[in-house]
């Protein structure tokens, strides 16, 4: 396996994991700025 191949196979789902997160947090901060009351837990 060369470091082209090895690179994709650490990156890509690091980057997939990352734009869920972020997707996520976008969301939820919506949701807050609805002012909709929400289930989870504030930091």
């Amino acid at each position: 396996m060369n470091w082209f191949a090895a690179f994709y196979l650490y990156i890509f789902p690091l980057l997939l994991a990352a734009v869920v997160w972020c997707w996520i947090l976008i969301s939820d901060w919506q949701e807050r700025r609805r002012g909709r009351p929400n289930s989870h837990i504030e930091e």
